[in-house]
């Protein structure tokens, strides 16, 4: 049977017996399916007779462990027993820990008890890289992430004690090859004192070994987890300890939650992303006749930028045939435009941004909005219509129709050099940006102010795109770094990032 299919069949047990949590026995047998190495072992139901469901392990010892969906920490509830291998040490161990539970839990917890989990003891000194932690964990932004280092009780205070990264490794293994991840845990103190390769260090086992490790979590995390909408995502999965003995790693202890949950990696056609940023129309809504407003200033710098009057139009309602503001020509309605816009910026108020959009989606007038207004996202009506527009371009996108992108809200927009435009609206005798040679370094930025204040203390370095990204309700950082990887020009990224959207 695929290793795939095993996996699949002990989830879809452990969600009909109604858990998100796989229990001991079917973890051993999820390990052996998957390469590694566990003490031999068998279970006994504690509603059965428990002397003649005995079996034989090898070595004078065994290990006796409760079997519960109930109980994390076993030990806690005095729910494991090192006993002589022998049928009556091993009733008895059992018989010790069902009535520990009920003493510790009370009834309710005992009758979540299905039984133990019977095993060989395996010798461990205890000693420091005698025993090795290995846990994969599903984040919403970077999706698995695997951690390897010390194992053991002491596991968390040895990682917070030692300098980061020299007791425990963390990786990606959607990113990085097993044989990348080995590498770097080898450069690791952990990594080095397992292998003998630190004074006087016992070599606990072989980096082939541990390359086995890697590479089981990593068929779960890329085969096995967050594949399908109606699929499992593995969140957690930890064994603690592995232990390291005469080259053989070990795993004695796990744990496994899991979820009906799916996170789909967002992709974003480039070519939309390099429209926006090298637009040969545009639009601008929100543009006052008579004040200096945002519209206004953002009309004023494209028209700096030696972008085309003719190229431009305003979006004014109540605008009449011949009516222009600063030479540019203004239309009614989205509709009216005569082309449809590489670039739209809408430079109205929140309560006007969910209309326009839905102007925009309708008549197909527009490529890519950059959405200026602030309070969608900080508040709970505002999150709302964040949300609806999010709903409509996902949804729109999915059943092919016509979806501009769209960058921010919240956001000072973008800065193209190269597209003649910059809808920065805080007007030049306040703030004056770069204005020299444009170098070959591209910045995007959460925040618009820390993008504009770098600029301006650094005029020698003017970037040929300046994006603020705002809310990020679209277009995110990694949209943008993925269109200037495409881009031969930009040779230097510098991002700042406030926090991450799902996988981003």
């Amino acid at each position: 049977m695929p290793f795939e299919t095993s996996v699949l069949k002990l989830l879809e047990q452990a969600e009909r017996e109604g858990r998100s949590t796989l229990l001991e026995p079917e973890l051993y047998s999820l390990l052996r399916e998957g390469g590694l190495d566990t003490p031999a072992f068998f279970a006994l139901e504690r509603t059965g007779d428990l002397k003649a469901q005995v079996q034989s392990i090898p070595g004078s010892r065994a290990v006796v462990k409760v079997v519960s969906p109930a109980i994390t920490h076993k030990t806690e509830m005095g729910g494991v027993a090192i006993v002589d291998n022998t049928p009556e040490a091993i009733v008895q161990g059992a018989s010790d820990i069902f009535a520990s539970v009920l003493e510790k839990g009370g009834e309710e917890l005992l009758e979540t008890v299905k039984g133990v989990i019977v095993s060989e003891f395996v010798e461990n000194d205890g000693a420091l890289g005698s025993q090795l932690f290995a846990g994969l964990r599903f984040t919403p932004d970077m999706g698995p992430v695997l951690a390897l280092g010390f194992g053991g009780l002491e596991a968390e205070a040895l990682a917070a004690n030692f300098k980061g990264g020299e007791a425990t490794t963390i990786f990606s293994p959607a990113l990085s090859t097993p044989e990348e991840g080995l590498a770097k845990f080898l450069k690791s103190y952990a990594g080095r004192l397992m292998t003998g390769q630190t004074r006087e260090a016992k070599c606990r086992t072989s980096p082939e070994a541990l390359l086995d490790v890697i590479r089981f979590f990593g068929r779960l995390a890329n085969e096995c987890s967050n594949q399908s909408p109606d699929g499992f995502t593995i969140l957690d999965f930890e064994i603690n300890p592995l232990f390291l003995s005469k080259g053989k790693v070990v795993a004695v202890d796990a744990f496994l939650r899991f979820g009906r949950e799916f996170h789909q990696e967002k992709s974003v056609d480039t070519r939309k992303v390099f429209r926006l940023l090298n637009p040969k129309t545009a639009a601008i809504t929100g543009v006052s006749a008579k004040n200096l407003n945002v519209g206004r200033v953002i009309l004023r710098n494209l028209l700096r930028e030696q972008f085309p009057r003719d190229d431009i139009r305003v979006v004014r309602p109540g605008a009449v045939e011949g009516d222009e503001i600063d030479g540019v020509v203004c239309v009614p309605s989205i509709t009216e435009l005569p082309w449809t816009a590489d670039l739209m910026v809408v430079a109205v108020g929140a309560d006007l941004v969910p209309g326009t959009v839905e102007e925009v989606m309708t008549s197909q007038k527009a490529h890519s909005l950059v959405l200026i207004a602030g309070g969608m996202g900080e508040t709970e009506g505002g999150k709302k219509k964040a949300e609806a527009l999010k709903e409509a371009l996902a949804s729109a996108r999915a059943e092919g129709r016509f979806a501009p992108v769209m960058v921010g809200p919240n956001c000072l927009g973008v800065r193209s050099r190269p597209g003649r435009y910059d809808t920065l609206f805080i007007p030049q005798i306040k703030l004056p940006m770069p204005s020299g040679k444009v170098s070959n370094a591209a910045l995007v930025s959460q925040s618009g102010a820390f993008m504009i204040t770098r600029m301006n203390r650094i005029p020698v370095l003017d970037p040929p795109y300046a994006i603020s990204t705002g809310n990020q309700l679209d277009l995110t950082y990694t949209d943008f770094v993925e269109a200037f990887l495409e881009d031969p020009q930009i040779d230097v990224m510098a991002v700042y990032i406030e926090g991450f959207k799902p996988l981003d």
